[in-house]
């Protein structure tokens, strides 16, 4: 399940964000057993769309969304909802599409039984291109002797995986962030045109900022090399050997700056074969190796590809020739062909994502033309199973938790760290590698899809799981005197409940005030009043009162339980406390009254 829009868009409602995540707590309740939920945990990362705002306005949106999952019936912790870095973002989508493949497995099962890591790392593994609406990932395990900046690399440690995996997240790079620099840059190339021609919108389509599509591939592909960031690439001579050399011929170095068409592409120094691209490149002013393996494209990669009508296999050739074709096409045949599948909205898109998607591989990541190494999808068939399954980076977050969960130590926090350490494979079979992903991953999995489908947002965020931990494991009041015993003893599942009380109440609360409200706009009496201010003080007013409330009843129990001891004193006094002799004292003084009254009588 998703819900649309993603957090980012509440930047100034973080209580609207909280309240978006209701549907996916709903459909969680659903799907779970009821009995499952006190052991099931609930997760809340988001990516680049969070990352784009203020800290102010992130720390509100997710304090928003902790309150809200406090007062689940789910496990929680609020170290647990957080905004994770680009970096994060793709380990988990490479970890995702391993897993799915069976590599991370075989993997697993290799280093237990050779100690060594797999041979071929890079045919063993699959790298990942991902692109979203803000950020591009790239992750990849580079060939050995290939030049990696230390900066990029990933302090990844899985049984049989090397450690020199690639991850670099291009923040800005993501589809809807060109497309509206795009847009800006043409509107400023065109200032004082009546009607701005936009080479990049298609034909007989009209912006609601103006511009006329006037679709050509050649003249869009202008565009994206004007706007693209500094980027530059060197032929690779040494297929093999993966070093960088010489710089790009006159021509490539050209067509970055001025004069660019399809044309252009046409004389490829790294399109000769097969698996043979150009060499390390610069991207952003960050240095990218040599692109090894094979890869999969997902994401916007995949949803432009399938709008163009490409084979899952097709070589950038082939995104050009696709490419040429749509933007050639007007917008009402666009629109009667794929009318009900695909919004108008993202239908205008696709010949600037062709020309974008072609630019960026081929001249800012070195893939040559004729590379048949990518592949367009966003599933990937289930190596034991067979079965499709949709590609996240959510998926691999989960398998990180559920291994963490299975018996790895010191597995990776939420907080964006880029260290994972796995179980060493020394002392597990492969089967019990198997057991230790799949066994926990249902659960964590289903709960953190769910509430991190469509969420694109990045905070730091300490986490109290480890103190948590080492709670449970001291016997429950061992050392604690009867007062901190009491306070001590409250269980969780009677905080749960308090906390959901108290949710109920505040959702009860504002349910009433909104719909005061409505009733008193309609009848205009709200005009001039500053609505939201006072909806802030009620807000501050009742944090007032549930604090408060808070400190009242710690009070009353801690007067019960002076009460309490204070009984078993007296108690003690007249029961318990024994005289010289060892005989108790209320018997003692029971028989001495009772020899006075023989001797007086």
């Amino acid at each position: 399940m998703a819900v649309e829009p993603g957090l980012s868009v509440y930047a100034t409602q973080p209580g609207k964000a909280a309240e978006s995540l209701a549907p996916l707590l709903e459909f969680a309740y659903e799907h779970v057993p009821k009995e499952q939920w006190p052991y099931t945990p609930v997760r809340l990362l988001a990516t680049a769309g969070l990352r784009l705002l203020s800290e102010e306005q992130q720390a509100d949106i997710l304090a928003a969304c902790r309150e809200l999952l406090a007062g689940s019936h789910f496990v929680f912790d609020p170290a647990w909802a957080t905004v994770i870095g680009g970096e994060m973002e793709g380990l988990y989508g490479w970890i995702a599409v391993n897993f799915l493949t069976g590599a991370l497995q075989e993997a697993a099962g290799h280093a237990h039984h050779s100690r060594k890591e797999v041979l071929d790392a890079t045919r063993h593994f699959t790298g990942l291109l991902e692109m979203g609406g803000a950020s591009m990932q790239v992750t990849f395990l580079p060939r050995a002797s290939a030049k990696q900046p230390n900066k990029h690399g990933s302090h990844l440690h899985l049984p049989g995986v090397p450690s020199r995996l690639f991850t670099h997240s291009y923040l800005g790079l993501g589809m809807d962030s060109v497309l509206a620099l795009a847009a800006e840059h043409v509107l400023k190339r065109q200032p004082r045109s009546p009607a701005v021609a936009d080479p990049c919108l298609p034909i007989g389509y009209v912006s609601e900022d103006g511009r006329h599509g006037n679709a050509s591939f050649a003249q869009c592909l202008a565009v994206v090399h004007e706007i693209l960031p500094e980027h530059k690439c060197a032929v690779d001579t040494g297929a093999l050997a993966g070093e960088a050399s010489a710089p790009l011929p006159a021509q490539h170095e050209r067509r970055r700056t001025s004069g660019i068409g399809v044309e252009s592409y046409n004389n490829d120094s790294g399109a000769g074969a097969p698996g043979a691209g150009l060499g390390g490149c610069t991207l952003q002013g960050s240095f990218v190796p040599a692109l090894s393996g094979s890869f999969v494209a997902v994401e916007n990669f995949a949803w432009t590809a399938r709008a163009l009508g490409l084979p899952a296999t097709a070589t950038l050739r082939q995104l050009r020739e696709h490419g040429v074709r749509y933007c050639a096409r007007h917008f009402s045949s666009l629109h009667a062909e794929f009318s009900g599948h695909i919004p108008d909205q993202f239908l205008v898109r696709y010949c600037f994502g062709a020309a974008y998607i072609l630019a960026l591989l081929h001249s800012g990541l070195g893939l040559g033309l004729d590379d048949a190494r990518l592949t367009w999808t966003n599933t990937v068939r289930e190596a034991s199973s067979g079965a499709e399954v949709g590609l996240n980076w959510v998926l691999g977050a989960a398998v990180v938790d559920a291994m963490h969960a299975g018996g790895a130590r010191g597995g990776g926090d939420s907080t964006g760290s880029q260290r994972f350490w796995a179980r060493d494979a020394g002392g597990m079979s492969s089967t019990a590698i198997r057991a230790a992903l799949l066994l926990p991953l249902a659960a964590v999995f289903f709960l953190m899809a769910v509430l991190v489908a469509v969420l694109l947002g990045s905070v730091r965020g300490g986490s109290k799981a480890t103190k948590l931990n080492e709670k449970k494991k001291r016997p429950v009041g061992a050392g604690l005197s009867l007062e901190k015993f009491a306070t001590f003893g409250v269980s969780k599942f009677d905080k749960r409940k308090k906390l959901e009380r108290i949710n109920k109440e505040k959702l009860i609360q504002y349910s009433k005030y909104s719909k005061l409200k409505k009733k008193l706009e309609a009848q205009g009496v709200l005009a001039g009043i500053p609505v939201k201010d006072s909806k802030v003080a009620e807000e501050k007013a009742e944090k007032q009162r549930a604090r408060e409330a808070a400190v009242k009843e710690r009070e009353e129990r801690l007067q019960r339980v002076a009460a309490v001891e204070k009984a078993r004193k007296e108690q003690k006094h007249l029961h318990f406390k024994r005289n010289a002799k060892g005989q108790p004292l209320m018997r003692y003084r029971m028989e001495k009254l009772l020899s006075q009254i023989q001797k007086t009588s």
